[in-house]
């Protein structure tokens, strides 16, 4: 496993959206100050690496990069809710259309969508918000979505 930490100009907000290269979100939105390390998972056909950007009031990104170097992956954590439009990028227009059709029946258990290839989970209140974002048929062989957190 290798860790490495660099302060840089980001935010909340991570480095790429869900199914693009990490450098696509470069030079976006961000605020100075916020502190982003990755790791290397190497495991036998496992391999991916976890980026994980954190702000100075806590709040976590987490993308979860695979060997072709794809964001399958995305989660956070924190008070405030991430810009979800940017770190899901394409797949923000499933989760709204989805999204609604949540909303119009009510529902007021934590949110999981899965449509398609894309499953998000969500769940929070004010201050304490979380999620994962995931792309099904991007996991690295032998990744299970319970492991992303």
């Amino acid at each position: 496993m290798v860790f490495a930490t660099a302060w840089g100009a980001f935010s909340l907000q991570a480095g790429a959206a869900l199914g693009s290269h990490p450098e696509a979100l470069v030079g976006s939105n961000r605020v100075a100050s916020a502190k982003v390390s990755t790791t290397s998972v190497d495991a036998t056909s496992r391999a991916y690496r976890i980026q994980t950007t954190t702000s100075q009031d806590g709040s976590t990104v987490k993308e979860f990069i695979n060997s072709a170097g794809i964001v399958f992956a995305v989660s956070w954590q924190g008070p405030w809710r991430p810009d979800l439009k940017q770190l899901l990028g394409s797949y923000y227009t499933i989760f709204q259309q989805e999204n609604a059709k949540r909303v119009t029946a009510r529902a007021r258990a934590p949110g999981v969508i899965s449509s398609q290839d894309f499953v998000i989970k969500t769940r929070g209140h004010a201050h304490a918000f979380q999620g994962l974002a995931y792309v099904e048929s991007m996991l690295p062989a032998g990744v299970q979505p319970s492991e992303l957190q």
